[in-house]
């Protein structure tokens, strides 16, 4: 079920009712998976922060999910000094 919705363009770059995006979500509560699936869009960029200024990488390095902050490293676009910067 995942696949199939990710598969939407619409679905994957939207924000939600609070404005956040859903990587940054999904790196919080520890979806390996689905990250994952993310992770395999060209279109997808994951380093960028969601509405409250912290990166899919802050989330889940702040959240312990090993798995998801190993994977995020592995794309040249995540910048692991990244600031945490709250608007």
């Amino acid at each position: 079920m995942a696949k199939l919705l990710l598969g939407r363009e619409e679905v994957t770059d939207t924000v939600d009712y609070t404005g956040q995006i859903p990587r940054v979500y999904l790196a919080r509560k520890g979806h390996v998976e689905v990250v994952n699936i993310l992770l395999t869009r060209a279109d997808i960029d994951p380093d960028r922060p969601g509405t409250y200024g912290s990166t899919p990488l802050m989330q889940a390095t702040w959240s312990g999910y090993e798995q998801i902050v190993n994977a995020l490293l592995e794309r040249k676009e995540v910048n692991p000094d990244s600031q945490y910067n709250r608007s």
